[in-house]
């Protein structure tokens, strides 16, 4: 059988989000779902609705054989700061379409670094279609066609994610994005005021959080592909004093040698964790983003108690079913600003059960924010 489809890292939280969304739009039995490692009852529950399960110890040549027949290879599989462009790689010696959520700014850099390869080799890669880059550069896209003139415009992302979402892999990300602010390559922990901390009041359930500046791709390719003037991303885990714990553990890694490093800072997060997590209750993820010029300001505000695998995984389907579809440009490596909004926006409503709570308003320098659709910022998106 013809697998359409191939989802590398498929064992994993948020690829089982990806999947479910994605099983809304095309046949389970066009999926291959492939990983180092497997719990049975994951691999079993995908068998079961005909979905062909792969386990691979190789990489490069063995993945590139693995997915080599696939229209489109989903790329779930990390910390990308430690796999690189491997996937990549191995999807474009194999001629398949590209897809990942690769949230570092500075392998994004690499990953972009790779379409002159892929035109080559005929290829479409679209890199960091998560949630935080990937939904909010695509409302950062479709605010800017609307107001017009991106060289004169500016756009500030704030976002949270509830500490109840934590894992190993989230927490080594968030310490690697401490390393890598303002473009940079990895370096310096930065001290804590050179993260210019803010708070910010996302809506309910989740309230007034402190967000501080983190290594994102989307101001690299914010200001690259669309020409926006100047952009900022702003992260943080609620509730405050996990953000403020990953930065410590950051700043650590200069006094721990380096092989009891990943044990000694994964204990001292454990215990924190364990103390403290039990005594709270889920606060929620929340999204803040304001794309201003002149003196306009469109902006959007979202909070709910969606997880942060459903709100990566749902845009990555939706991407997905973009490739699959052949509505995607190239051949070479785009980011997900490249898509075109209305389409992206359309397949989002085919693969997600809705709940995001996402509201726009777009307001003049001294006037109250008016409400506005998103549909209205379609209409003009891309014109």
């Amino acid at each position: 059988m013809s697998r359409q489809l191939a989802v590398v890292g498929a064992a994993g939280a948020q690829a089982a989000s990806m999947q479910d969304a994605i099983f809304r739009a095309i046949d389970p039995a066009h999926v291959t779902a492939i990983d180092v490692s497997w719990r049975a009852a994951r691999a079993e529950a995908l068998s079961s609705k005909g979905v062909e399960v792969r386990t691979i110890d190789g990489t490069g040549k063995a993945l590139a054989d693995a997915i080599r027949g696939s229209q489109a290879v989903v790329n779930l599989a990390g910390p990308y700061h430690r796999l690189g462009t491997l996937v990549l790689d191995a999807a474009i010696l194999a001629g398949a379409n590209y897809l990942d959520i690769c949230d570092d700014v500075d392998v994004t850099r690499k990953i972009l670094g790779r379409h002159s390869e892929a035109v080559e080799a005929g290829v479409t890669a679209i890199t960091g279609l998560g949630s935080s880059p990937g939904t909010t550069n695509m409302l950062v896209r479709i605010a800017a066609d609307y107001l017009g003139e991106p060289a004169e415009t500016t756009a500030d992302i704030s976002w949270v994610v509830d500490q109840s979402d934590l894992s190993t892999a989230v927490v080594e990300h968030i310490l690697h994005c401490f390393a890598t602010i303002h473009d940079r390559e990895p370096g310096p922990i930065p001290g804590w005021a050179e993260l210019e901390p803010r708070w910010v009041d996302f809506p309910e359930p989740v309230g007034r959080e402190l967000v501080v500046l983190l290594g994102h791709p989307e101001p690299l390719t914010l200001t690259r592909f669309l020409g926006l003037k100047a952009v900022t991303n702003r992260g943080g885990i609620a509730p405050v004093e996990y953000t403020q714990l990953c930065w410590l553990l950051a700043r650590a890694r200069r006094l721990i040698t380096q092989d009891d490093e990943p044990k000694t800072l994964g204990e001292g997060f454990d215990w924190f964790h364990s103390a403290f997590a039990k005594r709270l209750g889920r606060q929620g993820s929340g999204l803040v983003i304001q794309v201003r010029r002149g003196g306009r300001t469109i902006a959007f505000r979202s909070g709910s108690s969606m997880t942060m695998d459903h709100a990566t995984g749902v845009p990555a389907a939706a991407g997905s079913l973009l490739l699959l579809e052949g509505r995607v440009p190239g051949p070479g490596v785009f980011p997900p600003e490249c898509l075109d909004p209305v389409s992206f926006f359309g397949a989002l409503r085919k693969v997600s059960p809705g709940g995001g709570g996402l509201s726009a308003t777009i307001c003049a320098a001294g006037e109250e924010p008016a409400p506005i659709r998103i549909r209205d910022l379609l209409c003009v998106a891309g014109h």
